[in-house]
Formats: structure tokens, C-alpha cells, sequence
């Protein structure tokens, strides 16, 4: 079974005294080595700094919020 990870984000609230949490957003996590901007994609002239660094410092579990998954 292959293993998902999300984005989440959270509203937390104090209700009665008792905190109240609410998920309002759920994106697929999408790690560098998976990322379409990952690449430097000349038809669209896109890259990512990020991705750079990746490459230099063979971080293999880095990700980010902008994330997409890349069209194979």
C-alpha cells in the first residue's frame, strides 16, 4: 500500500472553552522529486529554486506548498 501525504490546513478556535478544530483545506503533499517545476520546463520557462538546492543536497523528502505533480 503506497503511503499519502497531505497539506492540511487548520482553523483552531476556543469554543465554551474548548478548542475547536476545523480542516478547511486538503491538497496532495507533492515532494520535489515528483514536482512538475522540479525541472526546468522550457516550454513554459518555469524552475524552482528549491528544486536547486534539492539537487545539491540530495534532500529526497523536500516539498512545498506550490507543488505540482508533474505530467508523465
Amino acid at each position: 500500500m503506497m503511503k499519502k501525504d497531505f497539506i492540511v490546513r487548520r482553523s483552531i478556535t476556543i469554543v465554551e472553552g474548548k478548542p475547536h478544530v476545523e480542516t478547511y483545506s486538503e491538497e496532495p503533499l507533492v515532494r520535489c522529486e515528483d514536482c512538475h517545476y522540479g525541472i526546468r520546463n522550457s516550454k513554459e520557462d518555469i524552475f524552482c529554486i528549491k528544486a536547486i538546492y534539492n539537487d545539491k543536497y540530495k534532500r529526497p523528502d523536500w516539498f512545498c506548498a506550490d507543488g505540482v505533480m508533474k505530467d508523465d
